[in-house]
C-alpha cells in the first residue's frame, strides 16, 4: 500500500524518517505475529501438561496470566520506535518465509 505524503522540509531527511517507522513498523508487526504464535504453543503446552497431571487452571488464573503478563508485553511491544539511523540490512518480506518460521520453531 503507498500513500503520498507531503512536508515542509527542504531536504531530504524526512524520506529516510519515512523509512525507518515503515520498517519499524513491518518489523513490529512480524514480532506480534511471532508472539501470539509462542503465546498460543505455551497456552496450549500448559493445557496439555495439566491435564495430563489431572487439574487444570480456572478461568480467574487465566484472567491473571492476561491482565498482569500477556497485556503489559502487548503494550510495550506496540510502543517500539524506530532505530535511529537506517542500516544496511532489510526487513524480512514475507511473513511466511523460512526465516520467520524458524525463529518461531527454535
Amino acid at each position: 500500500i503507498a500513500a503520498p505524503f507531503s512536508t515542509t522540509t527542504l531536504n531530504i531527511k524526512c524520506v529516510t524518517r519515512i523509512l525507518r517507522e515503515g520498517r519499524a513498523s513491518l518489523t513490529t508487526s512480524f514480532q506480534c505475529f511471532k508472539y501470539i504464535i509462542m503465546y498460543s504453543f505455551t497456552q496450549f503446552a500448559s493445557v496439555v501438561i495439566l491435564t495430563k497431571i489431572g487439574t487444570d487452571l480456572s478461568d480467574t488464573q487465566y484472567l491473571w496470566i492476561d491482565l498482569f503478563i500477556i497485556i503489559p508485553l502487548d503494550i510495550f511491544m506496540g510502543r517500539t520506535g524506530p532505530y535511529k539511523r537506517l542500516t544496511v540490512r532489510e526487513p524480512e518480506g514475507e511473513l511466511i518465509s523460512f526465516g520467520v518460521l524458524s525463529s518461531i520453531v527454535v
